[in-house]
């Protein structure tokens, strides 16, 4: 027979239960309790991701696109003003953003729910879901709701959620000591980085050009012998006699761009009853950007080929020809655009009133990426021998160097709301 805990009586078991999806069964205290369902609307949206009041989400949507204007007209600013409707009072859609919103159901959502989880001392338990869990890309969005009766964080222990739109129901968190990274809740950005490609965060580096071929030399004409001397057996093309130019060296390739640091998605934290004395911390921390690669080195140009020295013949002097001249280097690739930090969106953390002063909260945006280097220009290929002393051939140029790929932004950290009124993040 199930017994009730203590601590789930009896509103709390009602909310606990409703949360799980098994209203009145209360034989889900006994185990955990996971539930996969995709939403297609906004309407259910509202009603199962958010557990605010109507004065809660009043409050809220008074300023929960402050700050966010600077994405209002990219696809995410539709995407804000979507959850500016589920977690609070939005403004009305407008057309075009319903037709963005129905594209973007039916949503992924996982509800898991446990009576009571102890994090032990030092330990970090990560909810976060995967895409495995789905067997879709990691770049969708996934919608978590963590559903616990009581929830006890050892001293430096904490619970963390990776980029998920997550939704933290706890009826009773105990908090001991803050863990290393300063928090007990941690609100982190996505796993994966964003950008035109997938992988590693930073930019891989730009490939060398290869060097320019070598340019041919003189060809000396073909002689017979005389009594006099020597007799060109053939008219003599005087261009023959001079060495070719060197090959240009090819450019070294482009470095990579850095992709954009992990996105620090929307969540809601309910905590009903708070037990500390070391108080409560939650942290909202976006993604680093990823480095941009270094551009390739320019390939050296090719050497110039050598002139044919001067002959003597019955007929008169023969040469001497020209040395060909060095190739030009080839220029070297451009260093790669460093991956600007990750987007964050609005933390919302309610607790009894009388609890408040117990609370800190603090959102840091990521670090931008550091921008590639331009690779080095080729150098240019030696010239070639004049078949006379004196001056050569005009020389090869260096290719030039690459420009360094441009620097990342830092996005702006996530909005800290506390029971619904937007605080001023102390980092």
């Amino acid at each position: 027979m199930t017994t009730t805990p203590t601590f789930l009586r009896p509103k709390r078991l009602a909310e606990f239960l409703m949360v799980a999806g098994h209203a009145g069964q209360t034989e889900v205290l006994d185990r955990p309790v996971v539930s996969h369902f995709r939403i297609d609307n906004m309407a259910d949206a509202r009603r199962v991701l958010s557990r605010a009041t109507p004065d809660e989400r009043r409050r809220r949507g008074a300023t929960f696109l402050d700050g966010l204007e600077y994405r209002s007209r990219l696809p995410q600013g539709m995407h804000d003003r979507g959850e500016a409707h589920v977690y609070a009072d939005g403004l009305e859609d407008t057309e075009r953003d319903s037709r963005g919103h129905r594209n973007h159901f039916p949503i992924y959502v996982r509800t898991y729910s446990v009576a009571e989880h102890v994090v032990a001392a030092g330990d970090v338990w990560d909810v976060t879901v995967g895409p495995e869990e789905w067997g879709v890309d990691e770049r969708e969005e996934f919608y978590n709701i963590v559903n616990v009766g009581r929830l006890v964080l050892g001293d430096g222990a904490s619970v963390v959620v990776q980029g998920n739109a997550w939704t933290l129901i706890c009826q009773e968190l105990t908090c001991g000591a803050p863990a290393a990274a300063d928090y007990h809740i941690g609100v982190l950005g996505t796993r994966h980085g964003f950008g035109g490609r997938r992988g590693a965060g930073d930019g891989g580096d730009g490939a060398p050009g290869a060097g320019g071929p070598p340019g041919r030399h003189g060809l000396p004409p073909r002689y017979g012998s005389s009594l006099l001397g020597r007799v060109a057996t053939a008219p003599v093309d005087p261009a023959a006699l001079d060495g070719t130019a060197g090959g240009v060296g090819e450019p070294g390739t482009n470095g990579e761009a850095g992709l954009n640091g992990g996105a620090c998605r929307i969540a809601e934290i309910t905590v009903r009853a708070l037990r500390t004395e070391h108080g409560m911390v939650v942290g909202a921390i976006a993604g680093d950007g990823g480095d941009g690669g270094n551009g390739g080195a320019g390939g050296p140009g090719g050497a110039g080929g050598d002139g044919v020295a001067a002959i003597r013949t019955v007929d008169g002097p023969v040469g001497p020809g020209a040395g060909g001249w060095g190739g030009d280097g080839g220029d070297g690739g451009r260093g790669g655009r460093a991956g600007h930090s990750g987007i964050a969106s609005n933390v919302f953390v309610t607790v009894p009133d009388d609890c408040t002063s117990q609370v800190r909260l603090f959102a840091r945006a990521g670090r931008s990426g550091t921008p590639g280097r331009g690779g080095p220009g080729g150098r240019p290929g030696p010239d070639g021998l004049s078949g006379a002393a004196g001056p050569g051939s005009p020389a090869g140029r260096a290719g030039s160097d690459g420009n360094d790929g441009r620097a990342g932004r830092v996005m702006p950290a996530a909005k800290m709301y506390l029971n619904s009124e937007w605080l001023a993040s102390d980092a």
